[in-house]
């Protein structure tokens, strides 16, 4: 089951954030879950197994990268404005 409303305010508060509202907390969630996901990949860019990629694939992660965090940027925007 969903986080409580008492649970979803305690996490906008400890993100420095205040008590936002539910569809406002998805957007600060959907934004750490992101920068998350885009820390990992830039990680994987100095590894052995993307060496070894095609240049095709490799290419395709790179532009991957650039939209992530193209979408980090927007979310940031969003959050600031709450």
């Amino acid at each position: 089951m969903g986080v409580n409303n008492g649970e979803k305010e305690k996490d906008a508060v400890a993100a420095g954030y205040g008590t936002l509202m539910s569809h406002q907390q998805r957007v600060v969630n959907e934004k750490a879950q992101n920068d998350t996901r885009l820390e990992a990949l830039a990680k994987f860019f100095d590894s052995a197994v993307f060496a070894r990629l095609e240049d095709e694939d490799k290419f395709l992660l790179r532009y991957q990268y650039s939209i992530m965090k193209q979408l980090s940027g927007v979310l940031g925007d969003r959050i600031a404005r709450f």
